[in-house]
């Protein structure tokens, strides 16, 4: 178990929670704390126009909120510090209990997950909200690192839009 610095977010980490697997596999899971409602989950399209390592998002097929592999988001944004592509498409979009869930494939994903995983679950707390990324990944090889860079960049993603939402505030 990790514990990120600061108290703005705590970051547990399981790299292999099923014994019988292999090092190909895992979770990893940051929890954040952002000051903005719970709302503000359903304005990920935008992030392109609020976060600088978000530097391209286009739809390649379909439409941009469909669920499925028949709308399939482009993306380029830098993680690592290396700019990067993938595509994406939703796999469940619920309002109910505000929480998006992610596939990510192609591109420089592919070239190091055979699957890559992602889900956002966003609960209000207080006068804020919870927001509570999952990655489940497999990697392709041994020497493929888990996906804590993709952990830093949904971080990231995450304040950018929260300080946004908490400035478009009256």
């Amino acid at each position: 178990m990790y514990r990120g610095r600061g108290s703005q977010f705590t970051d547990r980490i399981s790299e292999n929670p099923k014994p019988d697997q292999s090092n190909l596999s895992g979770y990893r899971i940051p929890n954040l704390q952002p000051s903005s409602s719970a709302s503000w989950h359903l304005k990920l399209h935008h992030v392109k126009n609020i976060s600088d390592v978000v530097h391209e998002t286009k739809v390649h097929q379909g439409d941009w909120h469909g669920v499925g592999s028949a709308s399939i988001k482009h993306w380029t944004y830098t993680v690592g510090g290396k700019v990067e592509k993938c595509k994406e498409h939703f796999e469940e979009i619920d309002h109910e209990n505000k929480s998006l869930a992610f596939n990510l494939f192609d591109g420089d994903v592919g070239d190091k997950y055979k699957s890559l995983k992602a889900k956002l679950q966003v609960t209000d707390k207080g006068n804020g909200a919870l927001a509570k990324w999952t990655y489940e990944y497999e990697k392709l090889r041994e020497e493929v690192p888990p996906p804590q860079a993709y952990l830093d960049f949904a971080t990231k993603v995450t304040k950018d839009v929260d300080a946004h939402l908490m400035n478009a505030k009256p």
